[in-house]
């Protein structure tokens, strides 16, 4: 596990549906630049999504 974790930010779209392509790829640029994810929950806009987005966005791309 890396040292640092980062607040994953969730993307959204024009018509505020979450942005899984955005999303994976600001997970990636994190890792690659060595940090860990923490996502859902060090966010305030995680606690705007249901349970099927957060699961639907983190499954697309992942």
């Amino acid at each position: 596990m890396n040292e640092v974790l980062a607040p994953v930010i969730t993307h959204f779209n024009e018509n505020l549906e979450p942005d899984a392509q955005k999303l994976a790829n600001h997970c990636r640029w994190l890792i690659h630049n060595g940090t860990g994810l923490a996502g859902f929950g060090t966010t305030p806009e995680a606690n705007s999504m249901s349970t099927e987005e957060k699961v639907g966005i983190t499954m697309e791309d992942f």
